[in-house]
């Protein structure tokens, strides 16, 4: 296979270790593999209506993420200027908190873009 071109050679179920003793093969399940890669990078679409608050000044809603390697760099986009979204603040770790200078607004109209947390560095 290596003289033809074009060829592939596929190779999976293979786990290297450092040292000369090997340990037994980690099976990971998908739900554990996706945190250790959302450790990384995450992108939340849609913040979730049931965590909006509105009141007379401006609405709110809690954005939750996986808890990153290293302090994210947060940014958001697809929230339109008609929305006037003012900004992301940190709330805590895993969380930060999205806002918007809409008074009155209908929350469900103005959390309906996507929040990404970056700590790829």
């Amino acid at each position: 296979f290596v003289t033809t071109n074009g060829a592939t050679w596929q190779l999976t179920g293979v786990q290297y270790e450092i040292g000369e003793q090997a340990t037994p093969f980690e099976h990971r399940s998908f739900g554990d593999e996706l945190r250790r890669c959302q450790r990384y990078y995450e992108e939340i679409e849609k913040c979730s209506v049931s965590g909006v608050t509105s009141n007379a000044i401006d609405p709110s809603c809690t954005v939750t993420y996986v808890t990153k390697r290293a302090a994210p760099t947060m940014t958001k986009s697809g929230f339109g200027t008609s929305h006037a979204t003012a900004g992301l603040d940190q709330i805590g770790t895993g969380s930060c908190r999205l806002l918007a200078n809409r008074t009155g607004s209908n929350p469900a109209s103005v959390f309906g873009g996507t929040v990404k947390a970056d700590a790829e560095v």
